[in-house]
C-alpha cells in the first residue's frame, strides 16, 4: 500500500490526481508496458453509492480522502478504504480549552455516530482518540462502499475498553503519519504501508 499526500488547495481535479498517482504506483511496482498503458487510458467510474474505481483495472485499487488542509490517496493491489484528518479539527472555533472539552464538536459527533462503548472510550482518552476511531470508521465505510449514515453505526471498534483492528471480515488500523494528521485504512487483511509520498509544500 502506498500513500500520496498533497495540499488540498493544489488538487483542482481529484480524478486527474488519482490517475497521476495510479501511474506513479504502476511505475513503482514495475508493471509491464501493457498494464501501464491500460492505467494511462483508464477512466474513473463510480458505483451507485459513489465509490470510485478504475474501469477495467483489477490490479490497482485506491481510496481517497480530504480534510481541511490535506488531500490523500491510498493505492494498493487489493480493495482498500482510506481516511485522513487534520488534528485538531473538531474543536469549536473561538472556544476556550475548557469550553472545547465540554462541548467541542468532536464530542457531539461521538454522541451522534459512536456506540456507547466508543463514546466512553473517547471521552476518557480525548480528541485524538476520537479522530483515531473516526478515521477507522470512515476507512471502513469507504472499503465497504456504503453511506456515512449506514456505516458509522454498523461497526463496533471498541472491545473491553480498547480499540480493535480485527473485525469479522475486515482489518482496520491506523496509518503512522505526522503528528498533526490522523489516518487509517480498512482492507480484507492487515496491510503494510510501504511508502508515503508527501507532495505538500
Amino acid at each position: 500500500m502506498h500513500i500520496y499526500l498533497c495540499d488540498r488547495d493544489d488538487v483542482k481535479n481529484s480524478d486527474q490526481a488519482i490517475l497521476r498517482f495510479c501511474m506513479e504506483y504502476a511505475n513503482d511496482m514495475k508493471m509491464d508496458a501493457i498494464m501501464k498503458e491500460a492505467v494511462l487510458e483508464a477512466e474513473i467510474l463510480r458505483t451507485p453509492r459513489g465509490k470510485p474505481f478504475l474501469q477495467g483495472i483489477p490490479y490497482i485499487h485506491f481510496s481517497i480522502s480530504h480534510s481541511k488542509t490535506i488531500w490523500g490517496c491510498a493505492i494498493g493491489s487489493h480493495p482498500i478504504g482510506f481516511d485522513i484528518e487534520d488534528f485538531p479539527r473538531f474543536n469549536r472555533i473561538g472556544g476556550t480549552d475548557a469550553e472545547d472539552k465540554e462541548d467541542g464538536k468532536w464530542i457531539n459527533m461521538a454522541g451522534r455516530f459512536f456506540t456507547k462503548a466508543e463514546q466512553d472510550y473517547v471521552l476518557k482518552e480525548g480528541e485524538r482518540s476520537f479522530l483515531k476511531l473516526w478515521t477507522r470508521k470512515e476507512a471502513y465505510i469507504k472499503y465497504k462502499g456504503i453511506g456515512l449514515s449506514d456505516g458509522l453505526a454498523e461497526v463496533e471498534l471498541i472491545k473491553d475498553g480498547q480499540p480493535v483492528c480485527q473485525l469479522p471480515d475486515e482489518w482496520v488500523d491506523e496509518i503512522n503519519v505526522e503528528y498533526k494528521l490522523v489516518a487509517a485504512y480498512c482492507a480484507e487483511h492487515k496491510r503494510e504501508t510501504k511508502k508515503i509520498y508527501d507532495y505538500r509544500k
